[in-house]
């Protein structure tokens, strides 16, 4: 989503209700009588594209055509009631006066693409200091300090947008699916299912997204969310089979199987009995940020050597979810600013790029065959009021993914940044030597796969004549190969995939 979309977001107000579908109703009359010339951004057409909705609130050459809530001012509603479009001699029957009024209605009730039931002050469930508010196109993110229980009802209703964190997110609901632009394009995507006459919705994972189920609840301000009688369903209702498959709930509750915890409308942690009484914790995630990039190199020595600032060394490893066992393979990336708080690719950084290297501190490498990684760079910077931190995102190969920030002790920012207060698990104490500062930091992820082995590069457990048959397919055509391939392909850890690779397969499978 480009700027000019997102400011035509924060300039839309969305009502409660709409009558008017515009996938259903609106873009129908466009299709038959608009788009045979106002298509493919409108070029000879005054710049108006109206072959989608993104395209028709996008407007043309003279700024915006549509007026949410006010059709007698849309440009759009001008032309069509003049007859002025489609123009004659187009070989386009002009509207009827019917289609122009439904275009009228639907303007005057927001322009919107769908109903929006989403609209309002919503509390997430399990977390009590936090609260949503979703008004005019965009979600806010309100926190306080539940410490005396003072996150109530009362306290939220004093709050309004200026007490929010900065950088509110445009949004959009299409029937049952929520779209949230967290950051610069960076999209998240929940299907909701409403309960309790639109008190509480259930927030799933896109079947598309890394993570399949239900996400989170939240529960309309106001709504007595621990005293809930409208829950419509329990354990005991529920047509779940009695198969012992279990899962461990974020409760920390152990469910028979998935079945079981989605009737009770908890987050499926992990599959499995829930480890230790749940003393075995998965590392909790942070927010993605607006920096992040794919395609950056792959390397674990992020930071050039001539780069200004402290150097930084953090090694640790990749655990399991029971914190015992290794995974081998999983794909590490790292992003962070420089010595002075600037990140490269959008930001000018003047002092931190010597090498004025495009994708400068940053890179992606893979835990090793005994789940170990390390990485050398230097010691962020701050900007604004943010600690210390750098950004890190874990996929694993059996595409468990984990978003999250590693911070400092003794970070003075941190007290009063709420991202770092919630990140006692990601804090990193450092020690100091001649060659810079050094850091351990072990992270825990949703999977109870090993990982992958150097030399299975069909990924079926077997290291064989067929993997050799791969290998070599993927020397003579590098563009077969995907991330975690490279990983089991580079048999001899030299970066490089080529005869020595096969080589050292071929005597992998010769000696057994």
């Amino acid at each position: 989503m480009n700027i000019i979309k997102n400011s035509i977001l924060v300039s839309l107000i969305f009502p409660l209700y709409a009558n008017v579908d515009y996938n259903f109703e609106i873009q129908p009359i466009f299709d038959n009588n608009c788009i045979s010339c106002h298509i493919d951004g409108g070029t000879y057409f005054g710049g108006l594209d109206l072959s989608s909705y993104s395209e028709v609130m996008e407007g043309g050459n003279s700024g915006n055509v549509i007026v949410p809530f006010d059709y007698s001012n849309s440009l759009l509603w001008q032309h069509l009631n003049s007859n002025y479009m489609p123009p004659y001699g187009s070989g386009v029957y002009p509207l009827s006066t019917s289609q122009i009024n439904l275009i009228a209605q639907w303007i005057d009730e927001g322009a919107l693409f769908e109903s929006n039931e989403i609209e309002g002050r919503w509390l997430p469930g399990g977390f009590g200091n936090t609260m949503y508010e979703f008004i005019d196109g965009l979600r806010y993110t309100y926190y306080c300090d539940d410490s005396n229980n003072a996150c109530d009802s009362t306290y939220w209703d004093l709050l309004d947008t200026s007490n929010a964190i900065p950088n509110p997110n445009p949004y959009v609901v299409v029937g049952n699916t929520l779209s949230i632009d967290i950051f610069f394009g960076n999209v998240a995507t929940y299907s909701l299912d409403y309960r309790c006459d639109g008190q509480v919705v259930d927030f799933y994972y896109d079947e598309d997204d890394f993570t399949e189920g239900l996400h989170s609840t939240m529960y309309r301000l106001g709504f007595d969310d621990f005293n809930n009688e409208c829950l419509d369903t329990n354990p005991d209702d529920c047509l779940c089979n009695e198969e012992w498959n279990p899962v461990c709930g974020i409760d920390g509750n152990t469910y028979s199987n998935a079945c079981y915890a989605t009737c009770e409308y908890v987050v499926i942690a992990y599959e499995g009995e829930c480890i230790n009484n749940n003393e075995c914790s998965l590392t909790t995630d942070d927010i993605l940020g607006p920096y992040y990039f794919e395609d950056a190199p792959f390397r674990s020595v992020i930071a050039h050597a001539n780069e200004p600032g402290q150097r930084l060394f953090i090694s640790g490893n990749i655990k399991q979810n029971d914190c015992e066992n290794s995974i081998s393979g999983s794909l590490i990336e790292i992003w962070q600013a420089n010595d002075e708080g600037c990140y490269g690719i959008v930001e000018d950084c003047d002092t931190g790029n010597p090498e004025n290297d495009y994708f400068n501190l940053r890179g992606k490498f893979f835990s090793d065959v005994n789940g170990d990684y390390t990485l050398e760079s230097i010691l962020p910077g701050y900007y604004g009021s943010r600690p210390r931190h750098i950004h890190i995102k874990i996929t694993t190969p059996d595409e468990e993914v984990l978003v999250s920030q590693l911070y400092f002790e003794n970070d003075p920012y941190c007290e009063n940044d709420q991202w770092c207060q919630d990140a006692d698990d990601r804090i990193i104490s450092l020690v100091e030597d001649e060659f810079g500062v050094n850091g351990e930091m072990n992270l825990v992820m949703n999977s109870s796969e090993n990982g992958i082995s150097l030399g299975d590069i069909n990924f079926d457990g077997l290291i064989n004549v067929q993997d050799i048959v791969l290998l070599v397919g993927i020397i003579i055509d590098d563009s077969m190969i995907n991330d975690f391939q490279l990983f089991s392909g580079n048999i001899n850890s030299d970066s490089n995939i080529d005869i020595l690779d096969i080589v050292q397969l071929v005597n992998i499978i010769l000696n057994n």
